[in-house]
């Protein structure tokens, strides 16, 4: 969320010189990357939760998951085409929100 956080402020940090990870990545890389990662979790979270078997995961796993991907899909397409602003983080948030909440609506199936 950091990568996407700091993306209407790249600019003034680069002029005082601030140079963290998403300086270096550059605008439109740290949002894909931070879309990526939230996909990434969403993914862990399907497989955790169905002890590695997809056929084992309930209908409302799959309808987090697939939200949580769209969310995670729209950011990184809006970050390609258009100039990174603060939508972006807002994106990613919303991503992250439906993951935990997969994590919530699946969680038993986790820690069993």
């Amino acid at each position: 969320m950091h990568l996407t956080n700091v993306l209407p402020d790249l600019d003034d940090d680069r002029r005082t010189g601030v140079r963290g990870l998403p300086h270096r990545l550059g605008a439109r890389a740290s949002a894909v990357v931070a879309a990526a990662g939230i996909v990434v979790g969403a993914v862990a979270v399907l497989v955790g939760s169905s002890g590695a078997d997809l056929g084992a995961v309930a209908p409302i796993g799959w309808a987090f998951f697939a939200a949580v991907v769209l969310v995670a899909v729209a950011t990184a397409v809006l970050a390609l085409v258009r100039p990174p602003t603060r939508l972006l983080f807002r994106l990613v948030m919303l991503a992250a929100l439906l993951l935990a909440a997969q994590l919530v609506a699946t969680g038993g199936a986790v820690a069993a």
